[in-house]
Parts: structure tokens; sequence; C-alpha cells
């Protein structure tokens, strides 16, 4: 079962009912600097990303995200500094 790479919380239903979104790490490198440097100030080692790996919407502030009818989308570079 998918999980977020920070805090190790699942996709699942419990997580589906409090509002809790997926994400995948960004393809672009210069964005993917940066949220593996959001890694390093959390103790985390980058190193264990991989193609799959996921960060929880718990790990964004609000204003991170575009809110459609079916999904939440992130704007770009939406990580805490």
């Amino acid at each position: 079962m998918p999980s977020c790479i920070i805090c190790g919380r699942t996709k699942n239903q419990t997580s589906k009912a409090a509002n809790i979104s997926f994400h995948m790490f960004p393809k672009d490198e210069s964005d993917k600097i940066k949220w593996n440097n959001f890694l390093i100030k959390n103790f985390l080692n980058p190193e264990n990303v991989t193609i799959s790996s996921l960060v929880c919407s718990l790990h964004f502030d609000k204003s991170c995200f575009i809110l459609n009818k079916s999904r939440k989308l992130l704007k770009r570079q939406p990580l805490h500094p």
C-alpha cells in the first residue's frame, strides 16, 4: 500500500476520509532538489526516494494547493522551506 515517505501515513480509506491527498515527487530537476532539501531538513535520506515515493498533504501549507471539484492539485514548488 502506498505511503508517505516522511511520516509513513498510508493511502487508505482513513486518509481519504480525512481528506489527505498524496503527491508524487516532481520530475523537474530544480524542483526535485528543493524536495530533497526538505527531506534532509526532516532527517530523511533523499537516496531512499523512488519513482513511486509519495508525500502526503499534511506536509504542505493549504496555500500550496489549487482545489478543483475532484482533487487537490499542488502548485509548483509547494514544500515548506
